[in-house]
């Protein structure tokens, strides 16, 4: 009896971890090449919990246990939330400024970026302690402490 009911029991986790994987496997199929190229250029083996596009073509994707990337209708990223893990060090050498990736290299910061947000005029990036803007124009680096959350 203990046998059957651990065949049946193992029947059941197979059929729910396959529904599970044809779910991931629909929603990555569905966005665009380029946008999971990105994806899988800094985030390798993962998979996409989430995706939508809005109206305007904004995209955006969240990714299982991992980041939320926000795209334009053109597949240049807006903004990348780590959700309380570090951005990966290759996407910040790739995606930010060179005098802001060097910035955050020369003060030991690179393991400390939580999320970026980029613009035609700025990069926002939040870190542990403090939060950098760079203006693109300027060169400027602006640092500002990071406000603490208040418990509730």
């Amino acid at each position: 009896m203990k046998t059957r009911i651990s065949y049946i029991l193992a029947i059941f986790a197979s059929i729910c971890l396959l529904a599970s994987c044809h779910d991931h496997e629909e929603v990555w199929d569905n966005i665009p090449q380029p946008v999971v190229n990105f994806i899988e250029a800094y985030w390798p083996g993962t998979y996409a919990q989430s995706y939508n596009q809005a109206k305007d073509g904004t995209i955006t994707v969240r990714i299982a246990y991992g980041p939320g990337l926000t795209f334009t209708s053109d597949y240049g990223w807006i903004s990348v939330d780590g959700y309380g893990e570090p951005l990966p060090q290759q996407f910040l050498f790739d995606c930010m400024p060179q005098n802001l990736y060097r910035y955050l290299e020369e003060t030991e910061l690179t393991g400390q970026v939580f999320s970026a947000v980029r613009d035609a005029r700025t990069y926002r990036l939040v870190l542990l302690e403090q939060n950098l803007t760079y203006t693109i124009a300027t060169g400027n680096i602006r640092s500002t402490p990071t406000t603490p959350t208040s418990p509730a």
